[in-house]
């Protein structure tokens, strides 16, 4: 299912596949790498308009639904954080929240606050992906860096974050790991967003600008899972 949406409202930034990581962090230079879509006009950004914002959150709904999940309206009052949205020929496909730490904590912090503590204390800046959801029948892989790429950029070079965490279903560790590099930072719990099996993982943000300079091969192997994250 597509969600369709106004066009984008012109957004500080937006990263598209057909441009360079390089060129997304300093706006110019030779391109290296792309990240290929679906076809050629998948894009993503910061949502910043009312119907992006619906739209990303029909689509959580619809596809936790799809799974059973329950979904939490507020995270326990946590801060709303920023929500990125890909979109290709003008519907939004994929969506995911980059929530920062603040004195409230992160809402993995309940399950896993131990294991999140021990990297906060020993290298500050931890952040957490949330709320991520992908339209069934896209290429999940392409949506998924897009959106990835974009959190680097708010993460890294906005935020100055060091960490991100997901928490993931456990079927889907091996594809995080083998895409994006993510290590096992926790083992299997019940996620309470959620009310279902999650692992926690870690990725060292500054990891993630080489891998997506590597990722379009990765993309044009192996299979493309319908992924989720609490």
């Amino acid at each position: 299912m597509h969600f369709a949406r106004s066009s984008f409202s012109q957004p500080y930034w937006v990263y598209q596949p057909g441009i360079a990581f390089d060129g997304l962090i300093r706006r110019g230079g030779r391109p290296r790498e792309t990240v290929t879509g679906s076809n050629g006009d998948l894009s993503a950004a910061i949502a910043r308009s009312p119907d992006e914002l619906r739209a990303a959150a029909t689509l959580v709904e619809s596809r936790y639904a799809a799974r059973g999940y329950l979904l939490s309206a507020d995270d326990g009052g946590l801060r709303s954080g920023v929500t990125l949205v890909a979109a290709e020929r003008d519907a939004i496909i994929g969506t995911l929240t980059l929530r920062f730490d603040g004195p409230e904590g992160l809402a993995a912090d309940k399950s896993y606050g131990a294991a999140i503590d021990a990297v906060r204390h020993a290298r500050g800046g931890v952040c957490e992906l949330t709320r991520l959801a992908v339209a069934r029948g896209t290429d999940s892989r392409s949506v998924l860096s897009a959106l990835f790429a974009s959190a680097y950029v708010v993460a890294r070079r906005l935020h100055r974050a060091t960490d991100a965490f997901v928490e993931v279903n456990p079927r889907h560790v091996e594809f995080y790991r083998a895409l994006f590099g993510f290590v096992v930072a926790a083992g299997q719990r019940v996620c309470p967003r959620v009310m279902a099996p999650a692992v926690l993982l870690r990725l060292e943000v500054e990891r993630l600008e080489a891998r997506l300079s590597e990722i379009g091969a990765l993309i044009r192997s192996g299979p493309s899972p319908d992924v989720a994250a609490a």
